[in-house]
């Protein structure tokens, strides 16, 4: 079921990213609208399967400026945060073990007290990065990137490395995909490990963290919400 966008409905959205990732686009451009009954059938389906390409679907109705599936795992869960909390509620439940008396506790945390990490402006992206022996150069990952490993993995055993060969930038002359894959595979796990932290150390978007008031010892504390796209409805 598709839905006629109506631009009059859409409102202006900071992405933690400042599309700097995003060549060409500008930030101000970006803009965004709450959900629609019909949006949220998309959510209501969601399961492991689908995930990927339900958001892209998703996304892509909400979302006007940039193409969903150049979207960073950063911008992508900060626009699902709003939307959380700008169709629904700013009120998330969570069962957790309180951190001062240890007791099982289900409580409400409040999304909007959640913190955004803007990614750093000087960032540019390929990046060198060396490794044991030369170097590689590497973006950050995509929603895109996420849909086409689910993709791969339904005909593999894994998608494990196929996620981080996607993050390999090679420039003109980019070498197929199997050689990318080739090369991480013979590849030492401490030159594995500098490809994947290059993701966390450039990691943007909502941290997740929400403080809390345990209602058993009275005592206030912080947790990571474990925040589910499939948990909305």
């Amino acid at each position: 079921m598709e839905e006629k966008v109506n631009k009059e409905r859409f409102i202006p959205i900071d992405l933690p990213s400042g599309c700097i990732t995003y060549d060409g686009i500008d930030p101000k451009s970006i803009k965004i609208r709450p959900l629609t009954a019909g949006d949220e059938v998309l959510l209501a389906e969601i399961n492991a399967s689908n995930m990927s390409r339900n958001l892209l679907t998703l996304i892509d109705r909400i979302l006007i400026g940039v193409k969903p599936e150049l979207l960073t795992k950063g911008d992508t869960t900060y626009i699902m945060l709003w939307e959380m909390i700008n169709s629904y509620t700013n009120m998330y439940p969570v069962d957790a073990v309180c951190e001062s008396c240890f007791r099982r506790i289900s409580i409400q945390v409040d999304l909007g007290t959640i913190d955004s990490i803007p990614l750093a402006k000087d960032f540019i992206q390929p990046r060198e990065v060396k490794l044991s022996e030369g170097s590689v150069n590497l973006r950050l990952l995509t929603l895109g990137d996420e849909d086409a490993t689910y993709i791969y993995s339904k005909e593999n055993e894994s998608g494990y490395l196929y996620t981080y060969a996607c993050s390999i930038v090679d420039g003109e002359a980019a070498s197929p995909m199997r050689l990318k894959l080739i090369r991480l595979a013979n590849m030492s796990t401490q030159d594995f490990a500098k490809i994947k932290d290059f993701q966390i150390e450039h990691a943007h978007g909502p941290d997740m963290v929400a403080p809390y008031v345990c209602p058993k010892c009275k005592e206030e504390g912080k947790l990571v919400v474990p925040f589910r796209f499939d948990k909305f409805v």
